[in-house]
C-alpha cells in the first residue's frame, strides 16, 4: 500500500464516528457469519436466519477485531442489529477505547 493510500485510509477513519467504525467492523463480521454481502444496519440478525450459535460466532469475530474488551455477548443480545450492537459497544467503551478505533487498531491482541 502506498503512503498516499495509507493516508487516505487514515483520513477516512478520522472522519467517521466511533459508531460508524464499529458498524463497518460488525457488518464485515456479519457478512462472514451469515453469508450476506451487504447487510443493512437495521436488519435483525435472527430474522435474517441467524441463530444463537452464529450469534456467538459473530461476537467472537467482533471481539477478535476490537482493540479493547467489552461484554459482547450481552450487548449483542440486547439489540441484534448492526446499528444496535455498535451503539451498545460504543456506550460501554471508554473514550480512550473509542479513540483507538480511529487509530486503525483492529484486534484485541494489539491492545
Amino acid at each position: 500500500m502506498s503512503d498516499e493510500q495509507s493516508t487516505s485510509t487514515a483520513e477516512r477513519s478520522a472522519e467517521r464516528s466511533p459508531t460508524e467504525i464499529l458498524e463497518a467492523l460488525i457488518a464485515q463480521c456479519w457478512s462472514e457469519v451469515l453469508g450476506i454481502a451487504s447487510p443493512n444496519k437495521h436488519d435483525d440478525f435472527f430474522e435474517l436466519g441467524g441463530d444463537s450459535m452464529q450469534g456467538m460466532e459473530l461476537t467472537d469475530r467482533v471481539g477478535q477485531r476490537l482493540p479493547f474488551e467489552a461484554p459482547l455477548v450481552a450487548l449483542f443480545f440486547q439489540d441484534p442489529t448492526i446499528s444496535g450492537f455498535a451503539s451498545a459497544i460504543a456506550a460501554e467503551a471508554s473514550a480512550e477505547d473509542l479513540a483507538r478505533l480511529g487509530d486503525g487498531a483492529g484486534t484485541a491482541a494489539e491492545a
